[in-house]
């Protein structure tokens, strides 16, 4: 494969600014930079090619989620908010089945750990934990169902914890404000 260098000043400042000014703030920032170093780059041109796609393949595949729960509640300051809890399409901390007594301490660690974040998240007060239960779906998960005052109202919310332990945080979905 042949390299080609091309000849291009380092873009770190605006074209604007003299080139002593330049020179001066790159000294100053970057004492053990060269000026060679500043002004060649080495470029690969058939690289480009199998860069953008090798992106978009890991991009696709960092960010995909099943939508496994959406519901609507409204927040403290009394506007109605739709949250979506995405679950990942592997959790790389996913165990062996465990024995009945480990599952259901398990069950008690998710509970715990939801009622935890929904604490924060939510922002609620007297919450209640009303259920905790293992759903299957392209990874287990624990499904935890809470009851709270937010807003002046009792309202109902979840958290969702893998069995990793690891809380998912929902993400918020965006209302359309067609009529």
């Amino acid at each position: 494969m042949e390299r080609q260098t091309v000849q291009e000043p380092l873009k770190i400042l605006p074209d604007s600014i003299p080139l002593t000014l330049a020179n001066n703030y790159l000294k100053q920032y970057f004492p053990t930079l060269k000026t060679s170093q500043m002004r060649t780059s080495t470029v690969y041109k058939p690289m480009r090619f199998f860069f953008l796609p090798l992106l978009l393949i890991i991009a696709s595949q960092a960010f995909a989620a099943e939508p496994v729960l959406k519901f609507t509640l409204t927040k403290a300051a009394g506007t109605p908010t739709t949250y979506e809890f995405l679950l990942p399409d592997n959790d790389p901390n996913q165990g062996v089945p465990f024995a009945r007594d480990e599952a259901v301490q398990q069950q008690h660690n998710a509970g715990v750990a939801a009622l935890t974040w929904a604490k924060q998240f939510y922002g609620a007060h007297e919450i209640f934990l009303r259920s905790v239960e293992l759903q299957q779906g392209p990874i287990p998960y624990y499904l935890a169902k809470f009851d709270g005052e937010l807003a002046g109202a009792r309202q109902v919310f979840f958290a969702i914890v893998l069995t990793s332990g690891s809380v998912l945080e929902p993400v918020e979905v965006l209302q359309s404000t067609s009529k």
